[in-house]
C-alpha cells in the first residue's frame, strides 16, 4: 500500500506577551539575559489568561487550503502543507483577498488587573473591540516589524482616557494611572511615563461595527491578510513562505 506523506511549514505565528508575567521588577523582558528569558518562557502559558481561536469562516477557509491552526504557549501558529518535501512553497495559495480572523477571549478574571489594557465597552453606542491587523502595520505610520501594535494616540485634553490607556505627548509616552480627562500627560498623579521604547497594544486598535465576525465574548481579534505587497508583514515572498512571527505586547500595570 502506498503511503502519502504530507509536509508542513510555518505559515505565520502570533505571540502575545503579557509583560506582567515576563518582566522582572523594573527590567523589561527584552533586557533580561537569555537564560532568564528561557526560564520565564518555560513557565509561560498565555492560555491561562485568554483563548485565541479561529472563527468558523477562517477554519473553513484554512481547511480548504490544507492549513492547520495550532495553539502554543505564547499564542498560536498556522502551518501550511507544502508542494513537496523540502519545498518552501505552499501546496495551495489563497485568493489575495483572503483574511484570517482569530477571536481573543479573556478566560481569567485576573487578566484585566495584570495589564494596562482597558477592556473595551462601547464607542458611540456600538460594541468596541481591539483589532490587531498585519496589513495596518505595513504602512509608514505603523510600528516596525514584528509588532502588531500601532502607535498610541496623541494626547488630547478633550478625550477621556481609562486607567491603563497609553498616549503620546511629543516624543514621550505615558500610561494613565486612573481614569482622566483634561489633565496634561506628564509624569505625576494622573500619568506615569513609560521609560521603555516598546510598542505596546493600545487604544489605537479599538474598532467597532458588525462587518467583522468577532464573537460576542471576544475582547479582540487578530486579522491576518494573505494579500501580497505587505513587505515583512506579508505571508509570502513570491512563491515562497516568509513564515513571520508577529508579536502583541500587553504592558504590565502601573505600580
Amino acid at each position: 500500500m502506498e503511503t502519502l506523506t504530507v509536509r508542513y511549514r510555518k505559515l505565520f505565528q502570533v505571540e502575545v506577551l503579557l509583560h506582567h508575567l515576563l518582566d522582572s521588577g523594573n527590567t523589561v523582558f527584552d533586557n533580561l539575559s537569555a537564560a532568564v528569558k528561557l526560564r520565564k518562557l518555560g513557565r509561560y502559558q498565555i492560555g491561562q489568561w485568554m483563548d485565541i481561536k479561529p472563527t468558523e469562516a477562517t477554519l473553513t477557509a484554512m481547511s480548504g487550503l490544507g492549513w492547520t491552526f495550532k495553539s502554543t504557549a505564547t499564542g498560536f501558529l498556522v502551518v501550511a502543507a507544502v508542494a513537496e518535501p523540502g519545498s518552501n512553497s505552499p501546496k495551495t495559495f489563497p485568493v489575495p483577498t483572503l483574511k484570517l480572523d482569530f477571536d481573543m477571549v479573556a478566560n481569567n478574571t485576573g487578566f484585566g488587573a495584570f495589564s494596562t489594557f482597558p477592556l473595551p465597552g462601547k464607542i458611540d453606542g456600538q460594541r468596541a473591540f481591539y483589532l490587531f491587523d498585519n496589513a495596518a502595520n505595513s504602512n509608514d505610520n505603523a510600528g516596525a516589524f514584528p509588532t502588531l501594535a500601532l502607535l498610541p494616540p496623541n494626547f488630547s485634553n478633550s478625550v477621556a482616557c481609562e486607567e491603563g490607556s497609553i498616549v503620546r505627548n511629543g516624543v514621550n509616552r505615558f500610561v494613565a494611572r486612573k481614569s482622566t480627562q483634561g489633565n496634561p500627560a506628564v509624569a505625576g498623579e494622573h500619568w506615569a511615563q513609560i521609560a521603555e521604547a516598546l510598542p505596546y497594544a493600545n487604544t489605537s486598535h479599538l474598532a467597532t461595527g458588525t462587518s467583522l465576525s468577532v464573537s460576542n465574548r471576544a475582547f479582540g481579534m487578530v486579522r491576518i491578510h494573505c494579500a501580497n505587497g505587505l513587505g515583512s508583514f506579508g505571508l509570502f515572498n513570491g512563491q515562497n513562505l516568509q513564515s513571520p512571527t508577529f508579536k502583541i505586547r500587553l504592558r504590565r500595570k502601573v505600580g
